[in-house]
């Protein structure tokens, strides 16, 4: 792509190349290259790529950067560019799915679908949407038809989990 001058090529492929060293070679993306990537797309235009660069990095650094900083360079890379339709959605409901719900960040998580508008989403945005949106609802116990006790519940130490574990359930009704 660089040979033949095509700019829109060289930035797909550096693209491309992060997001499969990452999933299939096991090598970390590096912050400095999405950043530079972004840069990049955005100079010539290409601003779903700019944006694309950013979603894919938050999807590849997941297991093997710290989460805060995923999120530092995701936002870095979103500033001051301007976020295609297509994609900010996406964007946003990734780093739900990817950062936010995994670490327990149940509110920003409820506050981020509250101001996604679910009618106008794509349907690649709508495969993160649904599944985050039940996995709230659930947690919250809005698809319980009757809910006399928690619904998630966890114990504060070892040997409470042991006495509740015995007063909701028979012995024969544990395994292992």
């Amino acid at each position: 792509a660089e040979r033949v001058g095509d700019q829109f090529a060289a930035v797909n492929a550096r693209i491309n190349a992060f997001t499969v060293e990452a999933s299939r070679v096991g090598i970390a993306p590096d912050p400095d290259e999405v950043l530079a990537i972004a840069e990049q797309a955005t100079a010539i235009g290409a601003h779903e790529e700019a944006s694309r660069v950013i979603v894919n990095f938050v999807w590849s650094a997941s297991g093997f950067l710290p989460v805060d900083r995923i999120e530092a360079v995701a936002s870095a890379g979103r500033e001051g560019r301007f976020q295609p339709a297509s994609i900010g959605g996406y964007l946003d409901l990734s780093r739900a799915w990817i950062l936010l719900m995994p670490a327990g960040r149940w509110s920003e998580v409820d506050a981020l679908l509250a101001r996604v508008d679910a009618a106008g989403l794509n349907a690649t945005a709508t495969l993160l949407w649904r599944p985050l949106s039940g996995a709230l609802a659930l947690r919250r116990g809005d698809l319980a038809t009757a809910m006399p006790n928690n619904l998630i519940h966890g114990s504060d130490s070892a040997e409470t989990a042991k006495r509740e574990i015995a007063q909701c359930f028979k012995k024969a009704e544990i395994v292992g």
